[in-house]
Parts: structure tokens; C-alpha cells; sequence
């Protein structure tokens, strides 16, 4: 039987875009105030929404076209979830980093690059390193698939 496109656990990453596309509109006319070296970059809320509603949307895209060369679902299901948990979480940080005056901001963008306490950087460093394994989980499932499916397709010949 056919699945459908809702229980196909990548439909995870479609929904997610659709959410993060949707949720800019309610945070209209915010923008955050980035320093770099002696220029100043305004960066507004909802292009950042958009931008990784739009990588989702790619991931999504990526699995339509492999989905038959995947080796496990439960790879596929660990892959989405640390991606779409971790990613949610660091985009909602920084939504509400945005109900802060551009000031206030500032200051606290400062406070959180330069002055981070140990626990603050191995809690940065787990989300990385989560989020890294996630991205390999992928790999190893993309790439255990391609073997698999190679190795059924060789053919013994029998010798004369």
C-alpha cells in the first residue's frame, strides 16, 4: 500500500517550513543589530524565519528525491527530530531575543559572546554537538542505503 504524504516522517520538515514561513507575521517589523568589525548589519526577524523555512523546505526536497536509497526509518526519524527539535529551539532563543530594545540587545548579544560562563559553553557545545550527530545520522542513513541496495543488485555469475 501507498503511504501517504503525512506518514512519511520527513513530512516532519514540510510542516516545520510551513510553521516557521507562517510565525514571522505574527513578529512584523523587528529587526536585530549585528557588529561585525565596523559595520553594522540589521538582520530582520521574519528574513531569518523565512531563510530556515526555506533550508527545511530543501531538506524535505532531499528526502522526497532519496527516500529509496534511505537504509533505516528509525535513522531518518533520528535525524529529523534532533534537527527540527534543536533548530526549533535555537530559532525560538532568538525570537525572544528580539522582545528586547535594540540596546538592551546589544548588550546582551555582548554578554552572551564574551563574557559565556562554563556552563553556558558546554550547554552551547552539546546543542552543537547533538545537531552535528544529527546531520551524520542522515550520511550514515543515505550511505548504508547506497551498500545495501548495491550489494542486492550484484549477480553472481556461475562459473563454467
Amino acid at each position: 500500500m501507498k503511504k501517504q504524504l503525512f506518514n512519511l516522517p520527513y513530512s516532519l520538515l514540510l510542516i516545520t517550513a510551513l510553521v516557521l514561513a507562517i510565525v514571522p507575521f505574527f513578529f512584523e517589523g523587528q529587526s536585530e543589530v549585528i557588529h561585525l568589525f565596523h559595520h553594522t548589519v540589521f538582520i530582520v526577524s521574519e528574513f531569518l524565519m523565512w531563510m530556515v523555512a526555506f533550508i527545511f523546505l530543501l531538506g524535505w526536497i532531499i528526502y522526497v528525491i532519496t527516500r529509496k536509497l534511505l537504509l533505516t526509518e528509525a535513522l531518518t526519524w533520528i535525524h529529523l527530530l534532533i534537527t527540527i527539535i534543536i533548530s526549533c529551539f535555537l530559532l525560538t532563543v532568538r525570537v525572544w531575543a528580539f522582545k528586547y530594545p535594540s540596546d538592551n540587545l546589544e548588550v546582551i548579544l555582548y554578554k552572551g559572546v564574551v563574557r559565556s560562563t562554563p556552563r553556558e559553553i558546554k550547554i552551547s557545545l552539546l546543542l552543537k554537538l547533538l545537531f552535528a550527530i544529527g546531520q551524520i545520522t542522515y550520511v550514515v542513513n543515505i550511505i548504508g542505503g547506497i551498500v545495501k541496495n548495491r550489494k542486492a543488485k550484484v549477480i553472481i555469475m556461475p562459473s563454467k
